[in-house]
């Protein structure tokens, strides 16, 4: 089909409504702000017609929109104590490498690089992933370069949970080294 010729819509309103319902049904959001456009609509389309029969939609409508808000925050509840969305992607993960690696390249001495990460407060048990990209930095290095060094020697001066860190990666670390390439020795 051509997808870039515009079409008259003779049910607009309608196809209107219906995605209105859906993109709320998805998106999670209340009623209220769309009860409250429905009822606008509505009253506009009344309008047209006599001026009791608009009264008796005004009451009607008025019944409809408290029972639907009811039951709508009765299930938005139920929905929001059953709908957990997990993320897979592990995009925050991929953002924290990311920063500490640009963070390790930008800074120009050791004792800014080590500043910088710590102030960046990486969360208890990602403490690895700071220890890795540390070695991924230096295994990329043709030559050692004792910045590398010097920063993983003042993460284990500040605590406790740094010199664990760094030592679960040494032994990790030693158990596969024979399957590094010659050059990441």
């Amino acid at each position: 089909e051509i997808l870039d010729v515009f079409r008259y819509d003779d049910e607009f309103e309608k196809n209107e409504e219906i995605w209105t319902k859906i993109k709320k049904e998805i998106l999670g959001e209340e009623e209220d702000s769309g009860s409250e456009g429905d009822s606008s609509t509505d009253d506009g389309s009344s309008g047209t017609a006599s001026d009791s029969d608009s009264e008796d939609d005004n009451d009607g409508g008025e019944d409809v929109p408290d029972q639907e808000l009811a039951l709508t925050t009765s299930i938005s509840k139920s929905q929001s104590n059953t709908t957990i969305i997990q993320d897979f992607s592990e995009s925050d993960l991929i953002h924290l490498r990311r920063t500490i690696y640009l963070t390790i390249m930008s800074s120009a001495t050791f004792e800014e690089c080590t500043h910088k990460l710590a102030k960046m407060s990486i969360p208890p048990g990602r403490e690895l992933e700071l220890i890795n990209m540390l070695i991924e930095c230096c295994s990329q290095e043709r030559t050692f370069l004792r910045y590398y060094g010097l920063i993983s020697s003042r993460f284990c001066h500040m605590h406790e949970r740094w010199r664990t860190a760094f030592a679960l990666s040494f032994e990790e670390q030693y158990t596969t080294i024979h399957r590094l390439e010659t050059n990441k020795l």
